[in-house]
């Protein structure tokens, strides 16, 4: 590829904290680098608890599974979004219900989720915030999934920084989701971070993503980190990755404001042409991708 969507922005401080984790002597999961990673990262989506897994498809996974969602359950994905965001509706055996997006901002249709939602009682929306910017009906979907008490899971991989009515994307979900892969505004390879303020779905998608095995080090007794209380996964993010996040969080806002001025001058030059996505009124997008 002779021009790539978006080179990952490595500094001598991402060597530094990868050189630390490696210093210590520990590269696989739950280090040092992680614990702070997670909690800096939580500031961005001011969500209290966060975990990083090993990708995108893992989070969405785990964050669905977290649910207690059955086969016989309704998950809301919007028609043009990642294949991630429906292939973690099948994982769980649920059923993947698309609802079509705006032709003019590609976020997802309201009117078109209110009739879906009326008629096949989902309990989760995938809700998906696509390039950079805010889906425009943010504030009215989480209006009607709290009056429904349907669960939302905010995806803010393409748009981690931007707001809609001053308000951070990825404050809205009761889980947020936010991939972390290379050519993301914050990038580690291939990696995520799962956010929520509810403790009880934290603790369900900690023990998930760690094998389903309550054993916690330093807590607990280590002949139990061999008991499994039942299905579970290897998730979690290893510590050089989490070094190497924890690095990026540093340099995020800086990258971004460079994002952003890019984004507006692709809006300059090109002021003739039709671009496929409108600026939402009162909101800051961040302009990972800029589609004509």
């Amino acid at each position: 590829m002779k021009y790539l969507l978006n080179l990952p922005n490595i500094t001598s401080l991402e060597k530094k904290y990868v050189n630390k984790a490696i210093s210590s002597n520990w590269i696989s999961v739950n280090g040092k680098f992680n614990k702070l990673f997670e909690k800096e990262f939580g500031k961005i989506v001011k969500k209290k608890f966060n975990i990083g897994v090993q990708s995108g498809t893992a989070a969405l996974h785990l964050a669905i599974k977290s649910m207690g969602i059955t086969n016989k359950d309704f998950v809301v994905t919007p028609n043009y979004s990642c294949s991630a965001n429906i292939s973690s509706i099948s994982q769980c055996n649920a059923k993947a219900l698309i609802v079509e997006v705006e032709k003019d901002t590609l976020g997802i249709d309201y009117d078109s989720l209110k009739l879906a939602i009326n008629k096949y009682k989902p309990k989760i929306v995938q809700l998906v915030h696509i390039y950079g910017f805010p889906a425009r009906d943010t504030f009215k979907i989480v209006k009607l999934c709290r009056k429904k008490n349907i669960k939302i899971i905010e995806d803010v991989s393409e748009a981690i920084g931007s707001t809609l009515n001053k308000r951070y994307v990825g404050s809205f979900g009761d889980i947020t989701i936010t991939s972390i892969r290379s050519e993301k505004l914050l990038g580690v390879g291939e990696g995520a971070v799962i956010s929520t303020n509810d403790k009880k779905i934290f603790d369900r998608i900690d023990l998930l993503a760690n094998r389903n095995m309550p054993f916690r080090g330093g807590k607990d007794p280590y002949w139990k980190k061999y008991i499994s209380k039942g299905e579970g996964y290897n998730y979690l993010m290893p510590h050089l990755l989490g070094a190497f996040g924890y690095a990026q969080i540093k340099n995020f806002r800086k990258n971004l404001r460079k994002k952003i001025r890019i984004g507006k001058t692709y809006r300059t030059v090109f002021k003739n042409y039709n671009f496929a996505q409108k600026v939402v009124k009162n909101s800051k997008p961040v302009f990972w991708l800029n589609h004509i």
